[in-house]
């Protein structure tokens, strides 16, 4: 196991190396290269790890993909998630407690709501990606 691996064991706390960076094990810098951008946006943040793993359930959900789904279900049993919360996300409801949806009126009047297809993002310069944490 290289040091790529023992990274990811340690770290993801699943006591393996899932396949998300197993397939990769043959060409070392494009495991690094994976493990490295998946830390950085998943593992380390502001956003809790935890609510990442949740729109991972969603997100994987509205793909198509149970399989991943189930990976992210996975990892918040791991982190410790209770039951009642993890059943909730599996039978893809919202979890008790929780908005069903963002309240309407807390929405800036004088933007346009994002779409998948749309504009890019801008920053406060005009330039897409140019509000990117320093």
């Amino acid at each position: 196991m290289g040091e790529t691996e023992r990274e990811i064991v340690e770290e993801l706390g699943f006591g393996m190396v899932p396949n998300a960076f197993a397939w990769a094990r043959e060409v070392p810098e494009v495991q690094t290269a994976l493990w490295k951008a998946f830390r950085h946006v998943v593992l380390k943040g502001i956003l809790p790890r935890t609510v990442k793993e949740m729109m991972g359930v969603v997100a994987s959900r509205r793909a198509g993909s149970e399989y991943a789904a189930r990976v992210h279900l996975h990892a918040l049993m791991v982190q410790g998630v209770e039951a009642p919360l993890l059943e909730a996300l599996e039978r893809g409801e919202v979890p008790e407690g929780l908005p069903p949806r963002w309240p309407p009126s807390s929405a800036s009047p004088t933007r346009r709501p994002w779409t998948p297809g749309g504009p890019s993002f801008s920053g406060p310069s005009g330039r897409p990606g140019s509000a990117r944490p320093r």
